[in-house]
Formats: C-alpha cells, sequence, structure tokens
C-alpha cells in the first residue's frame, strides 16, 4: 500500500514509533484518526490476510525438506519479513515457525527493508560478521537492497513458479526455485 511505501522511506526509532507514521500515512489517504486506522489493520486487515494466505498459498516444492536439510548441516535459519506476526503468517502457509532459528520483523525493528536493520539484529542473534550471512530473497529492490546495506550475499529468487531464470528490472537475475535452493545448498555447504 501506498501508506507502507511512506514508512519505508525512514528509518524509525522503534516499533511504537513506526507504527504511528503508519496510521497517519493511513488516516491522511481515509480521514479516518490513527487509531482507528491502526484497529483496522490490527483488527480487520490482518485477520482477512491470513486467510487468504491459507486459502491461496502454495509453498515452493520441497521447501521444508530443504529447510530441514540446511538445519541438519549446521546451517541456522532466519525468516525476517517486514510485515509483523509471522508465525501466524508462516502456520497459515504451512510452514512450522520451529523449521527458523530466528523469527524477526523488520516494523519490530522500526525500519522496514531496505534498512538492514532487521539483518543486522539476525546477525548479532547468530553472532556471525554481516559477510557470513546470505539474505534469500524474491525482492532484489527490498530483500537485496537490505543484504547489500548490510553487506550481506544475496540470493534472488523468483516470486513464481518459473522454470528459467529471468532478469528483474534492476538487472538482477532472479533463479527459479530448483536452481537457488542448489545454490543456496552450495553456498552454505550443506548438499547432502
Amino acid at each position: 500500500s501506498s501508506a507502507r511505501t511512506v514508512v519505508r522511506r525512514r528509518e524509525f526509532r522503534d516499533e511504537p514509533e513506526l507504527r504511528r507514521a503508519f496510521g497517519e500515512a493511513l488516516g491522511e489517504r481515509t480521514g479516518l484518526t490513527v487509531a482507528k486506522c491502526l484497529d483496522w489493520y490490527d483488527d480487520d486487515f490482518y485477520p482477512a490476510f491470513l486467510e487468504l494466505l491459507e486459502r491461496r498459498s502454495h509453498l515452493r516444492p520441497r521447501l521444508l525438506q530443504h529447510l530441514s536439510r540446511l538445519r541438519r548441516a549446521g546451517v541456522r535459519i532466519a525468516v525476517v519479513s517486514d510485515f509483523g506476526k509471522i508465525e501466524e503468517r508462516l502456520k497459515a502457509i504451512g510452514i512450522p515457525p520451529e523449521a527458523f532459528d530466528v523469527v524477526q520483523s523488520s516494523e519490530a525493528c522500526g525500519a522496514l527493508k531496505p534498512w538492514p536493520r532487521s539483518v543486522m539484529v539476525v546477525a548479532e542473534a547468530f553472532d556471525i560478521e554481516p559477510e557470513g550471512i546470505l539474505v534469500v530473497g524474491d525482492r532484489p529492490e527490498l530483500d537485496g537492497g537490505c543484504a547489500s546495506a548490510a553487506g550481506m550475499s544475496y540470493c534472488a529468487i523468483s516470486p513464481s513458479a518459473s522454470a528459467k531464470p529471468r532478469r528483474h528490472s534492476d538487472g538482477t537475475t532472479l533463479l527459479p526455485w530448483s536452481e537457488a535452493s542448489r545454490a543456496i545448498a552450495t553456498r552454505t555447504k550443506s548438499v547432502e
């Protein structure tokens, strides 16, 4: 939404400050108060969003097996999402939150992607220097920008079921899941 775009442009001190700015941006577009906008977001939008995820989401082929293989190989895994309520969203799409060592919201850090604050929290939690982390994502401008700003490597995956690599508008090659999963396994030395 355009309100998300407004808050994406700035870093905030913390989640409450970011949420307030988001509510203000929604309020400018709707004429509602910040409180009413945030209530709508929490009580109406988010439950409907979770229901839509449950009905329409499809896991990438062998994703759960791939995550399990990485964990068995000793690779620590995090999920970093701009939106909050990550555990609920993971469950809605059929991924157990326990598949990850860290579940981190950029929103909770007060700075959405491409600001690097959320991935730096993961680096600290893992006690790994940024250059030792591989960020995998399907939005080069946000996920790739976040990785670049943090000094981390990036693997771009296609958001579609495409069987062929394709070029993003910024020149990044988006790999189909089958190729990306091999690249991730090679990069993390978790090939079985």
